[in-house]
This record gives C-alpha cells, sequence and structure tokens, in this order.
C-alpha cells in the first residue's frame, strides 16, 4: 500500500503573516488601502472624538473605513458579519491589522458620519478627476428606488394623508377635553395631566407634520409604492463615475419631469434634457414598436386589452363623462400631474361597476368592485392648456429635436449601469439603516465603492 504524508485539519499551527503582503497591487483592497493612506484627508473625523486627554484609545478612523469599504465592494452590509470577518478572513485582518472592532462601532461609524462621508467622496472625484477620468461633457442622473428600514407611518396618498390628519385632530381634541375635566376638578391628579398633555404636544407635532406636506407637496401619479428611499446618481460619460451635476449637459428620465425642475433648468441657464413620459410617442421611429414586439410573443396568449381614457366620453366643457356603456361617472377632483398639466379625475360609482357586463374590460381588478371596500373604474384627462407654453414644453421642443434624441440616447448606457453595478454586483437592494441622513450616508459609501473601482481599474494608482 503506497505511504503518503500525514494530515490532520484539526491541528493548529503558528503562521507567520505579513499583512502588506496579503494587499496585492492591482486589487480592490490594495486601492482603497493606498488611497486612505496616502491621498484622502481623514482629520475631517478628527473633531468627533473627545479622548484627547482621558478615555480609552478609539479605532483609527482609516481602519474602519478600509474593512467597511471592503466590505461593501462584496454586498456585506451586517456589522455582525463584518466584525466576524475581521477575526476569520485574512484579508480584513490585513486592512484592519489584526484588530477586531465590535460591531456596535461599525454601525455607528456607518450611521453617524454622512457629512464626512460627503467629504471624502468628494476628494476621492478630485483624484478621478486629476487622473483625467472625468469627460466634462455630458452626464446623466436618475434614480434607484430601494425599500429600506423605513416608517409606514408618514406614507400614503393624499387623501389617506388628509384622514390620518383628520384622525389626528379629533384624537387632540378628545384629549384637550380630558385635560379640561382634569383641570378643573378639585383632587387634581398631576401625573396624569403631565401625560395627557405629552399625549397633546406629541400629535400635535404629527398633526402639523402631515399639514405642511400636504399644504407644500403636489399629487403626483405613481407607478407603485416601495417603502423606502431613492438612491440617486449623477453619471459622467467618459468612464462612468458618479459625480455631483455639475457638467455641461445634463439627462434624467421621466421620473424627473415635472414643471419646478424644468423651471429651474430654464432659470439657471442649465443644457438639460428630461424627456415626458410621452415623447416615445411622439417620435416617428417607435410607431411600430408595439407591433414588433407583438410579434416576438405572438403565440403567447393576451389577455383582452382593458378600456383606455380615450374609450370614455368626456365634455370638458360641461365636465362630464360617461363609461363605454353609456353610465355617468363621478367627478372626483382636479389635479396635476408631475409635468405641470392640469387634469380632472372622474369616478365609477360602485354599485354601477359591480354589476356592469364589461368590468372585465374596464377594470384592471374586477373582483375589487364586488368588494365593499374597493372602488369603481377611475379615469382622468388632461385639460386643454391655456395661455402661454409652460417650461414642460419648452422642454419638449428641446427634447424632440434631432439633437436632443441624440443626447438623450446616452442616458441608458451611462448610468444604468452604475446602477446594475451597484444593485447586482454590489448586491445593495434594500437600505439597512433608518432616516434620511443615515440612508444618504450608506448610499455615498456604495458610490465611493464604484468610484474606487473605476480609478483602480483606470488611473494610476502606486504599485
Amino acid at each position: 500500500m503506497p505511504r503518503f504524508i500525514p494530515y490532520d485539519y484539526n491541528q493548529h499551527a503558528m503562521i507567520a503573516i505579513n499583512f502588506q503582503d496579503q494587499l496585492q497591487p492591482g486589487t480592490f483592497e490594495h486601492a482603497i488601502h493606498y488611497l486612505i493612506d496616502n491621498k484622502l484627508d481623514l482629520t475631517i473625523f478628527y473633531p468627533n472624538f473627545k479622548n484627547e486627554d482621558n478615555g480609552r484609545p478609539a479605532y483609527d478612523p482609516a481602519i474602519l473605513l478600509k474593512i467597511v469599504l471592503f466590505a461593501y465592494s462584496k454586498g456585506m452590509t451586517s456589522s455582525r458579519y463584518i466584525e466576524w470577518c475581521c477575526r476569520t478572513n485574512i484579508i480584513f485582518k490585513a486592512l484592519s491589522c489584526d484588530t477586531e472592532p465590535h460591531f456596535t462601532t461599525i454601525a455607528s461609524f456607518v450611521s453617524t458620519h454622512s457629512r464626512e462621508i460627503e467629504n471624502l467622496f468628494e476628494q476621492v472625484l478630485l483624484i478621478c478627476d486629476q487622473q483625467g477620468l472625468l469627460g466634462h461633457e455630458l452626464f446623466a442622473i436618475d434614480g434607484c428606488k430601494m425599500p429600506s428600514n423605513a416608517s409606514k407611518e408618514w406614507s400614503g396618498t393624499f387623501k389617506e394623508l388628509t384622514q390620518k390628519r383628520d384622525k389626528i385632530k379629533r384624537q387632540i381634541h378628545h384629549h384637550i377635553l380630558e385635560h379640561k375635566k382634569y383641570d378643573i376638578n378639585e383632587t387634581r391628579d398631576n401625573e396624569r395631566l403631565k401625560r395627557i398633555q405629552q399625549t397633546i404636544n406629541t400629535l400635535n407635532q404629527a398633526h402639523n407634520k402631515i399639514d405642511q406636506f400636504l399644504k407644500t407637496a403636489i399629487p403626483r401619479m405613481g407607478k407603485g409604492t416601495i417603502q423606502g428611499h431613492n438612491g440617486v446618481a449623477a453619471v459622467d460619460k467618459k468612464h462612468q463615475i458618479i459625480m455631483d451635476a455639475s457638467g455641461i449637459v445634463a439627462t434624467a428620465d421621466t421620473g424627473f419631469c415635472n414643471e419646478a425642475n424644468m423651471k429651474y433648468l430654464h432659470e439657471n441657464n442649465i443644457n438639460g434634457f428630461i424627456p415626458d413620459n410621452r415623447f416615445r410617442s411622439r417620435d416617428p421611429k417607435f410607431k411600430d414598436q408595439k407591433s414588433k414586439y407583438s410579434k416576438r410573443h405572438s403565440n403567447i396568449k393576451k389577455a383582452p386589452s382593458l378600456f383606455i381614457a380615450n374609450d370614455f366620453d368626456f365634455d370638458p366643457i360641461r365636465m362630464r363623462c360617461r363609461c363605454p356603456v353609456g353610465e355617468e361617472l363621478t367627478f372626483r377632483e382636479y389635479g396635476t400631474d408631475r409635468c405641470g398639466n392640469e387634469k380632472v379625475f372622474f369616478n365609477g360609482r360602485l354599485n354601477q361597476c359591480r354589476y356592469c357586463k364589461e368590468k372585465t374590460r374596464c377594470m384592471r381588478n374586477p373582483s375589487s368592485a364586488d368588494d365593499r371596500k374597493g372602488h369603481g373604474r377611475q379615469v382622468s384627462f388632461i385639460l386643454k392648456k391655456r395661455g402661454k407654453a409652460n417650461y414642460t414644453d419648452w422642454m419638449k421642443r428641446r427634447v424632440d429635436s434631432d439633437y436632443g434624441k441624440q443626447i438623450y440616447s446616452y442616458r441608458m448606457s451611462v448610468v444604468e449601469p452604475v446602477f446594475g453595478n451597484i444593485n447586482s454586483n454590489k448586491k445593495l437592494n434594500r437600505f439597512s439603516l433608518r432616516g434620511k441622513e443615515k440612508v444618504q450616508g450608506q448610499w455615498r459609501l456604495f458610490c465611493l465603492v464604484h468610484n474606487i473601482e473605476k480609478l483602480n481599474n483606470y488611473g494610476q494608482l502606486a504599485a
């Protein structure tokens, strides 16, 4: 029988390791190690530490930043998992110099240094510019909606938020009456009065918050709801580096099309191109798009087409609307869409839609008409504009021009690969923090990882 060298996986070994040798030039871990130690100014973190004269020594921000950026590049956002990697993974050990920061230290570093992270992002962007990685010709803006650890309490439609505000108002009235009752009572319960007053103050804050939003925000037609945040990025065309919106030509998708944005671009003389959601229908090149699409899927059984707004009989003079079967709909409200168009909304009465023979062709969810809490068909119409053209009309002419079509054609190839890298390769499919400022810090960290990768691939980092 042949003889083999014996081995035992349960044995322990003392191995001499040089941490610098683990960070090989050309790798991402070497890029962040070199940048942080030689190029970036980390003194911006120092004012947060108050242990010059007493207290235990703190972890160096350079160590925490290195392990967080490397973890994010691998799709790791869990602070506990990052702590475990610092004990078991040789690259994490090399970046942290064999220190093991507690997961609460890592989590606190990510969630409390949003402004410092913004400063680091600007420093890396400046290095990219110095090495000629920015084209300064065209950049594209887009947003990536992702769920997060966000509260549902302050979300909803305008109707739902109005109902919530009115409910809070009734609760305030109830507690005020209760407060008066105990206040005039000879045997006062001071503790109970104090609790009632705290409840009233809390409800007042909630009421004012919703009321302020309803007074200042503009109703928008949504395509669905995600309980989270929208990560926005402005991407330079040359190497797809994420940068601030300060270039020569700017493009954005239809989600940014509203009268306020168009007015800002016009008044500030910004060379921007933001199409409305019907710009494809005005382009002759896309007139056969639906027929081509249907040919590729000719074997797929299609659902019957639903009635659209054009199938309804709308009288803008009398402000009346009849459905395709002749029933009159109920006027609901006036509104404005995100492109500044004045719209009018109608609702079908539930009793009409419930027994209508065409409800399967008229409603996306016909079963809702059979539910007492459901609603009938809803339809809206854009009213004819009166007077001079607005800023949205100005942008339509820009986008529909030959030059505008050429510029906007770059947007998809410029900005979408960036989100593909962050979402798919870095596995950012939800924000793990709560609050706008904390989420902004986490989003900038992922954008920082993306830019350092570009700098490592196309720049000149020291070997």
